[in-house]
């Protein structure tokens, strides 16, 4: 029989009794837990003991050394540990505000497909660590952005990796990368090619395309074309965005060869990998070599860095 609720009166030690449980339930083991937690197996031990004994109830079937959660200890295990994660999150940020400074600007420079599409909710999550900083995008085309940089009117840039390539930047423009993306056949859902798997050039070379053009901000190239050798691509009209392209692509004016990453959730479009024609892309953040990026841009990086890294960003979903 456990002892009554009231006999318990000190709550100060909430956060280390959670922790005991949680670690002990997860590792299903006193002794790893304490050896986790950096203390001794008596402290462990007598936290989940106090633990039980508030909640009336056993967490644990115990046989010798080893012990295992119950369904009790199962439920208040899942209720437990999303919060633990939260106050882990809690603390991780409030490190991070603290070595950040109070006030500053950020400057992005962004096409319009990354500007409009998964870089909205990056920034917000910056903004939500970092309030006093403000943020300031400036759409534009890569090569565009490539001089922007240069004259110190943006502060980084999101690109694709060969633009760190080129004659006019590669001694000029330092890249991180941080995500990867495929070029894809988009048609609309009542295509004829809609559902297929794969396909060839003569299949794509048999409907009219839509290509898009450099347009006026930039010379960077559209687009790889998919078409059967000796033949002539069956263009139906030149568009300058990756969004305007898809919007023509469901109107039923052809089909595109677009970069994954400017498919979006809501985009009502047949998607067909063309893994087999084209390589993968990489694509991350440029700046400026020689100057050091600022306290603002280095959080920046670093954050998109741990959202590739942990999974919380599709990477796919960041355009070129």
């Amino acid at each position: 029989m456990l002892a009554p609720r009231e006999r318990l009166s000190d709550k100060r030690d909430r956060l280390k009794q959670l922790r005991a449980f949680c670690y002990a339930a997860r590792l299903e083991s006193i002794s790893r837990a304490a050896e986790r937690l950096d203390v001794t197996q008596t402290a462990v031990s007598t936290r989940v003991r106090d633990l039980e004994h508030e909640l009336e109830a056993e967490l644990f079937d115990r046989s010798g050394q080893r012990i295992s959660r119950n369904s009790a200890g199962e439920i208040f295990y899942r209720l437990v540990a999303p919060l633990l994660d939260e106050v882990d999150e809690l603390l991780h940020k409030f490190s991070q505000r603290l070595e950040m400074p109070i006030s500053g600007e950020l400057r992005i420079g962004a096409s319009q497909c990354t500007a409009t599409s998964m870089l909205p909710a990056h920034l917000k999550h910056y903004h939500d660590l970092f309030p006093e900083i403000r943020l300031q995008v400036r759409r534009c085309a890569t090569e565009e952005g490539a001089d922007l940089l240069l004259a110190d009117e943006v502060d980084v840039l999101f690109g694709p990796q060969s633009l760190a390539r080129s004659d006019e930047t590669r001694d000029k423009l330092v890249f991180h990368p941080l995500y990867f993306y495929d070029y894809v056949l988009v048609t609309p859902l009542d295509h004829p090619l809609a559902g297929r798997d794969l396909v060839t050039e003569e299949d794509v070379a048999a409907y009219p395309m839509i290509r898009r053009s450099a347009g006026t901000h930039g010379s960077r190239p559209a687009a790889p074309a998919v078409q059967a050798p000796g033949s002539e691509p069956n263009v139906a009209l030149y568009i300058e965005s990756w969004n305007t392209t898809k919007r023509h692509v469901e109107a039923g004016l052809g089909i595109a060869v677009v970069p994954s990453a400017c498919i979006n959730d809501g985009d009502r479009l047949e998607i067909i990998p063309l893994t087999q024609h084209f390589k993968r892309q990489t694509g991350g953040i440029f700046a400026r070599r020689g100057r050091p990026l600022s306290g603002a841009a280095e959080q920046l990086l670093a954050l998109l860095e741990e959202r590739v890294a942990d999974g919380t960003s599709p990477q796919e979903r960041l355009a070129p």
